[in-house]
């Protein structure tokens, strides 16, 4: 189970790194939007590593998948991206696909 909690905080604090990445791109090159992105994709794979040693990576790296969700629904609040029915069908799709990965 601490297998699968690593694999959750890992794919949000990924997520979150990526909302830094792209505030990145309204500066110049170096800024602190991209180093705290780059600093949150490191933590997330830090926080995946020891997830790996106690669960099997054919379950476990499906549930990073999850980011893509995180991303969407943090994109549409902070950069009020829009979100199509296509695309929420692929976030139920991905939610639904990690929960029977994870059964």
């Amino acid at each position: 189970m601490i297998e699968i909690i690593l694999s959750l905080i890992s794919s949000i604090i990924g997520a979150i790194g990526a909302i830094y990445l792209k505030k990145a791109t309204n500066n110049n090159i170096f800024n602190k939007e991209l180093i705290i992105g780059i600093i949150l994709y490191i933590l997330g794979i830090a926080i995946f590593i020891p997830a790996l040693h106690f669960g099997e990576l054919s379950i476990l790296y499906p549930i990073i998948s999850l980011s893509y969700v995180w991303v969407a629904l943090l994109s549409k609040r902070i950069f009020k991206e829009e979100i199509s029915q296509k695309n929420w069908f692929g976030i139920i799709l991905i939610i639904v696909g990690v929960f029977f990965i994870t059964l």
